[in-house]
């Protein structure tokens, strides 16, 4: 699967990573007292790291790589797009679960604990005047690569999830909607929507049409729908700890000519 690093607007995309290990920071810090009484102080981001391997690559899977994490396509932050991310939901965690202030929209407000209609119960959500459009994110895309976006919702009678695909100058290329039946008299479904973006695109704009509340958007680079999983959108990140192994280095045969790279990806501003 190919993965995606860089500049918005700008990624580069290389192939052949062998490994993703992705850490999370620990949020919980414990300390004891005088008096022997323990205490826990809970964070409230936890950042992540991701450990990226790549084994036996050839020159041309790493050359445009190489000159990103030198600098040649522009200074960090960049954004990541890892494997795990694109088939799980590329929305970032605060997005995912519907955290204050994570979405936009007139009229659109922030909701408390929304029993859902497989029994579970997230603590957040939103609920809207009228049901205005509930803006939920603008994703990157490629053309020709399925993309499905979901959302726990429920409308006066039904509601809508629209995907608008954009060109690099921000124009629409294509819109495409689909609905769910869900009232007000029953918990909230989940409804999605599958698209393929068209020639040109570089974005998704994600909206929720005619919802009265609505919780737990996903976005994912597949044709299926996945299972809800937290947000695993990392658009803030640096590299560091870039390491090379020569493998094979061949003068006249170019197939003998292979190396393993390492880095580490952080990610900065808000977790």
């Amino acid at each position: 699967m190919s993965t995606y690093l860089g500049p918005a607007g700008n990624l580069i995309r290389f192939e052949r990573m062998s490994a993703e290990q992705i850490d999370v920071a620990e949020r919980v810090r414990f300390d004891t007292t005088l008096g022997g009484v323990q205490k826990a102080q809970i964070s409230g981001t936890s950042p992540r790291s991701w450990q990226v391997g790549m084994a036996a690559a050839a020159p041309r899977d790493i050359s445009h790589l190489s000159g990103l994490l030198e600098g040649l396509y522009g200074p960090p932050p960049w954004l990541y797009l890892g494997p795990w991310a694109q088939v799980n939901n590329l929305l970032t965690k605060a997005t995912s679960m519907f955290l204050p202030g994570s979405w936009s929209g007139i009229g659109v407000l922030a909701g408390g604990p929304l029993l859902l209609a497989d029994g579970s119960t997230p603590r957040y959500s939103v609920s809207t005047i009228g049901g205005v459009p509930i803006t939920v994110s603008t994703l990157p895309v490629v053309p020709g690569v399925p993309v499905t976006a979901s959302a726990w919702a429920s409308g006066d009678t039904e509601f809508s999830l629209s995907l608008v695909f954009l060109d690099a100058a921000g124009a629409t290329l294509d819109t495409v909607t689909a609905r769910t039946q869900a009232t007000m008299a029953e918990p909230p479904r989940r409804g999605h929507v599958t698209a393929v973006p068209p020639p040109g695109s570089m974005n998704a704009r994600f909206r929720i049409l005619g919802a009265r509340r609505a919780a737990l958007p996903a976005f994912t680079w597949t044709k299926d729908l996945a299972p809800w999983a937290v947000g695993e959108g990392a658009p803030k990140v640096v590299a560091r700890g870039l390491s090379k192994s020569v493998l094979l280095a061949s003068r006249d045969k170019s197939y003998l000519r292979r190396l393993s790279m390492n880095f580490t990806l952080e990610e900065v501003g808000n977790a």
